[in-house]
């Protein structure tokens, strides 16, 4: 259990055990390496986590753990991370910086807010159907699938397929 105002560690390797990062949204978790879970661990977190290394060729395997509607992932460090397996949120999700390499998986983004503001995303497939979307900057070279309501599309380049399915409401 981790129960901190912040917590930060370079790389994080959890197998067979229970992890919970415990508190209010107000807790922070700052990761500057890889992430990787096993399928038998609890995974439960409702806070900030933030991607932050500098470093190229990080790796994130979520084993089947999503980061859940109340938790706020952010991509703010300028090296990269690789998808392992299919990564889901279904809370906030920024992307500033970095490169996130898909690896040929899934990223799946719903609900919450989704923000992509610099950095690139490449090799895979991204789908995004949160409730709020931005994207102002970001480089995607992976297939990106958008629906819903609430979108804004200004300054992102699409080098893979794009597809947009825009529902009634604003933007």
């Amino acid at each position: 259990t981790v129960d901190a105002a912040l917590a930060t560690c370079n790389s994080m390797t959890c197998t067979g055990a229970t992890l919970t990062l415990t508190g209010t949204s107000a807790k922070v978790f700052e990761l500057y390496g890889s992430l990787t879970l096993a399928a038998g661990i609890t995974w439960s977190y409702s806070g900030y986590f933030y991607f932050k290394s500098a470093s190229a060729g990080n790796t994130i395997t979520m084993a089947g753990k999503t980061f859940n509607s109340t938790s706020k992932v952010y991509y703010t460090g300028s090296g990269s991370w690789i998808l392992q397996d299919n990564l889901s949120t279904s809370g906030n999700f920024t992307v500033s910086a970095g490169t996130l390499d898909l690896n040929t998986k899934t990223l799946g983004i719903s609900g919450g807010t989704t923000t992509f503001t610099s950095g690139t995303i490449n090799n895979g497939t991204l789908n995004v159907t949160s409730s709020s979307k931005t994207f102002a900057g970001t480089t995607f070279g992976a297939n990106v699938t958008i629906s819903g309501t609430s979108m804004f599309l200004n300054g992102s380049v699409f080098n893979g397929t794009l597809s947009v399915t825009k529902s009634s409401g604003s933007n």
